[in-house]
């Protein structure tokens, strides 16, 4: 693989970890397009590593960044009383790596398509989860009722 290769994936996988960060941003979520393109570049890296390397080393890598991402991915999720904050923006962080390791294993035209289809899922989903009410709510019961039950 040529330098100018790496370069060009390297900095695929920056674009396309910045946009599904600003998409977090527009939300309002902490884990912006910095963190966003930093986590997919950084995977892109490993991934290219490992294939630099030869062998298995590859797929050691990517079941390492899998593992890893989980780490930082749980650090954003945080409890609040009864609530529970962070799960959406863990869940784009774990798949922003997932396209880095993507563009890292030269699949760009997939990895570009994943990201189209992650900023429509997090805008998609985001609206029908806060215009659909929850079921506790339409049915007028307490979530501290319910679980005493």
């Amino acid at each position: 693989m040529s330098d100018q290769d790496i370069l060009l994936r390297l900095l695929l996988a920056l674009v396309l970890g910045g946009a599904l960060g600003l998409e977090r941003r527009w939300r309002g979520h902490e884990a912006g397009p910095h963190t966003n393109a930093l986590v997919a570049t950084g995977a892109a890296l490993f991934v290219i590593a490992g294939l630099t390397l030869g062998g298995d080393a590859g797929a050691r890598i990517l079941a390492q960044v899998a593992a890893g991402i989980g780490f930082l991915a749980g650090g954003v999720i945080l409890r609040d009383g009864l609530h529970v904050r962070g799960l959406n923006t863990a869940g784009t962080v774990w798949c922003v790596a997932a396209l880095g390791c993507f563009v890292g294993l030269g699949r760009l035209l997939l990895a570009t398509e994943a990201t189209v289809m992650l900023v429509l899922a997090n805008s998609v989903f985001h609206l029908i989860e806060h215009n659909v009410k929850p079921l506790d709510e339409a049915r007028n019961i307490n979530p501290l009722q319910r679980n005493a039950e």
